[in-house]
């Protein structure tokens, strides 16, 4: 059931190469939606990425700089294989929907969708 929500997410928004829910609190990838099968170390690399941006640890990047870094709900990092989302769930902080989606992606689309789907699948549990 999961899948078929990652997979509806991805086949909205054509411009994703990948979408994964991840429970980020163990940087581990649940599941994937995914046109071309990605390696594992891949995949786990985009989790360890995207639990860094949420839980605050790179935030000294690209916010200003502090004692205290603090975790977000949302991080978008444009990279080489494209531009990264992470979306923390609304209901449970220890998930979030990770992507990988080319330039031409309306990511505010793209980013109220995921909530939407994060927060179907809580309702689920």
């Amino acid at each position: 059931m999961i899948r078929d929500h990652l997979d509806g997410l991805k086949s909205g928004f054509p411009d994703c190469y990948i979408v994964m829910l991840a429970d980020i609190s163990s940087d581990t990838v649940l599941c994937v939606s995914e046109a071309e099968q990605s390696l594992q170390e891949t995949l786990d690399a985009y989790c360890c990425l995207a639990v860094e941006m949420l839980n605050g640890k790179t935030g000294g990047v690209i916010a200003p700089p502090g004692p205290e870094k603090s975790a977000t709900d949302l991080a978008v990092v444009l990279a080489s294989p494209g531009t990264m989302i992470f979306v923390r769930s609304p209901s449970d902080k220890n998930e979030a929907i990770l992507s990988v989606c080319n330039c031409k992606l309306d990511t505010d689309a793209f980013v109220a969708a995921a909530r939407a789907v994060l927060v179907k699948m809580a309702v689920l549990e």
